[in-house]
């Protein structure tokens, strides 16, 4: 676990990403135990046997995805790696040991000291191929954002309820991780609202990149006003009650506090609300805080990119420099660690500019029966992209294009 800590990894919101990881430990203990196996005899064999073994189980009730069996294998191979080593056996996981894997350096992060960590990484035949499928999920429905907010209008108790709105908005205009938000302070809000700003900045957390890092968000003036509204009334008064009741005056600056206790609720308490409320609303597809966050990421690639692109002559050619910029301005409000965490918005963006430049091309030239099919092939063609296949399609459509120009 010092070892996760060091490679930069979480210990916040009752554990973070190291209460995790010590789950996908806890699968290569019980297999080794289960079958009578040293955790210093783990051959290439047994290895694939491992991941047939996770491969059969299920999670909270669903087999892992290839993404998360691999998340599984790599969190493993570190173990065996690390087992290896402080027991005088460094070879145990390398090219040349019992386990066949090549420990590669991934990234490398600054810390606010100022050193630098290195974070690896695994090469082995054991990984499952991608299936190419995105990570990022898809953002909430608007029909299934309105059939919840309904179901927060119905909640009987005052404070609950106010206090479920303002979640609510946080998540859908500031964007942030779970965590990010459910940790939002009084104190930032007040802050936020000393500026004229129309977008005043709020500082939040950053659970990604450097620990302990936060970021600088705009959000909309009435949302943090709407927060502060929240804080004077339902809030303070909640506060005075306990206070009365406990004979000693309770303070607390994060914002989300429970009704019981005025102390803070955990962050898995967003999930748990939207779980109830999408129960409660019977609703059959997805409905859960991440989705917001990719509800005001897409939101947010949607009005750049198209505000930069029909600000060009020839917003085709230059859209590359576009979402060049988009990507770079974005990631500074998202909290994304890497730039690739963006890609799927990238895609998506390009294939709803390339989709509205051919349906305008098909409009300028009604008559023209040519340009007409040659649109209608394009969008047939476009329609049959996977995500994965997006970037080389419009890389080759558009050099096609450029070739043709000249």
């Amino acid at each position: 676990m010092l070892y996760d800590y060091d490679q930069n990894y979480s210990l916040a919101d009752d554990g973070g990403s190291l209460k995790e990881h010590a789950y996908q430990l806890s699968l290569i203990i019980q297999y080794t135990y289960n079958n009578g196996i040293s955790l210093l005899n783990m051959t290439e064999s047994r290895l694939k046997g491992f991941l047939g073994w996770i491969r059969a189980r299920k999670h909270k009730g669903r087999s892992p995805s290839i993404n998360r069996t691999n998340i599984i294998l790599s969190k493993t191979l570190d173990f065996l790696y690390y087992i290896g080593v402080q027991s005088g056996y460094p070879e145990y996981v390398s090219l040349q040991g019992a386990i066949k894997a090549e420990r590669v350096v991934k990234s490398s992060i600054r810390r606010a000291s100022g050193t630098t960590i290195q974070i690896y990484g695994w090469k082995h035949s054991i990984f499952l191929v991608s299936d190419g499928k995105s990570r990022t999920g898809v953002p909430i429905g608007m029909d299934t954002l309105e059939e919840l907010r309904q179901q927060v209008d119905k909640i009987s108790s005052d404070f609950i309820r106010r206090r479920t709105e303002v979640l609510f908005n946080l998540l859908e205009h500031i964007g942030g991780r779970r965590a990010e938000v459910g940790n939002v302070l009084v104190s930032s809000i007040i802050a936020a609202l000393k500026t004229e700003d129309s977008n005043p900045f709020i500082t939040i957390d950053s659970r990604k990149g450097v620990r302990g890092a936060t970021r600088e968000v705009p959000v909309a003036r009435h949302v943090l006003e709407d927060a502060l509204e929240f804080i004077n009334t339902e809030r303070r008064s909640l506060l005075s009650r306990i206070s009365k009741r406990k004979k000693t005056t309770i303070e607390e600056d994060k914002l989300f506090i429970s009704a019981r206790t005025g102390r803070p609720i955990k962050v898995q308490h967003a999930t748990a609300t939207f779980h109830k409320l999408k129960t409660e609303a019977k609703i059959n597809g997805k409905a859960h805080p991440h989705q917001m966050r990719h509800l005001f990421l897409s939101r947010l690639f949607d009005e750049r990119v198209t505000a930069a692109t029909r600000s060009r002559s020839s917003p085709l050619f230059s859209l590359d420099s576009i979402l060049e910029k988009t990507v770079a301005e974005i990631r500074q409000l998202s909290g994304h660690a890497t730039e690739s965490g963006l890609n799927p918005y990238v895609k998506s963006a390009k294939e709803k500019v390339l989709s509205e430049i051919l349906n305008s091309t098909e409009q300028e030239h009604p008559g023209n029966t040519e340009i007409a099919e040659a649109v209608r092939v394009l969008m047939d063609e476009l329609a049959q992209v996977q995500p994965s296949d997006l970037e080389e399609f419009l890389t080759l459509k558009l050099q096609q294009i450029k070739e043709g120009k000249s």
